[in-house]
């Protein structure tokens, strides 16, 4: 009896844990519903009209990417290689390689005047094993009067239930001040370049 009192809760949490402590498969998950996702949204408003905004946002130099800060929590980008079609074409998938040696997959599921989404899967780091996949989305709005809205919207799938407490504070105190980071810089630099 002594013995199933201590088994049976070890069984338990490693019945509990192992999801979140394997790797998965080498394929992307498939996208859940929308309600299953926690999410953070962040907005900003472009001095420009929406084609203009994405050519910007698509680039290397004037991107997100390039205005993002990386946090004792969120590495440096080191290198995206891609690994099928061109980035950012939908259907194109790249690996993104981070400065602490780990990395993730990525690939565009819609590119168009309207939205741009991608999902990220395959997470090497260890503190990101409870995250199954990430779908992130930029919508682009005009607002009619020369200028667009980018709304970034990211949402994170937890592998398992018992973790989105922990994913949901992970997004609130240091994902969503990266994406603010990432999204003022870019908007602040296109507003302040001569058009």
């Amino acid at each position: 009896m002594r013995l199933a009192l201590i088994l049976v809760p070890l069984i338990l949490i490693a019945a509990l844990a192992l999801p979140v402590l394997l790797p998965r498969g080498d394929g992307p998950p498939p996208l859940r519903d929308a309600s299953s996702y926690l999410t953070t949204t962040q907005t900003e408003i472009f001095n420009g009209p929406p084609a203009a905004v994405i050519e910007a946002l698509q680039s290397p130099e004037t991107g997100v990417l390039a205005f993002v800060t990386p946090t004792d929590r969120i590495p440096a980008i080191a290198a995206l290689v891609p690994l099928e079609g061109a980035f950012p074409n939908e259907g194109a998938v790249r690996r993104v390689e981070l400065a602490t040696g780990d990395q993730v997959t990525e690939r565009v599921l819609t590119n168009n005047a309207r939205a741009f989404a991608y999902q990220i899967w395959g997470f090497t780091a260890a503190n990101a094993r409870p995250i199954d996949h990430i779908r992130g989305q930029f919508t682009y709005s005009d607002l009619g009067d020369g200028r667009t809205e980018v709304r970034w919207d990211y949402a994170v799938a937890p592998r398992v239930f018992w973790a989105r407490p922990f994913v949901q504070a992970f997004l609130d105190n240091d994902f969503a001040p990266f994406m603010a980071a990432g999204l003022t810089g870019a908007a602040a630099a296109f507003n302040a370049a001569p058009r």
